[in-house]
């Protein structure tokens, strides 16, 4: 493994395994959770509000 400073050209290769890791956890949770009650901590599409946070967070550090 090698660990070196974030640079801006990385942001999609993040967003993408961020999407990668995350969509069977919202996949599975929406399964099993009542559609109102989902969309009730999720009223927006998830996937935009994580790649919104990530660049909020690796703007901060950059």
């Amino acid at each position: 493994m090698r660990i070196e400073p974030y640079d801006k050209s990385q942001l999609d290769a993040i967003n993408s395994l961020s999407l990668r890791t995350w969509t069977p956890v919202f996949d599975s949770i929406q399964q099993v959770m009542d559609f109102g009650v989902y969309h009730s901590f999720y009223p927006k599409d998830w996937a935009v509000t994580d790649r919104q946070v990530l660049q909020e967070v690796v703007g901060a550090g950059v």
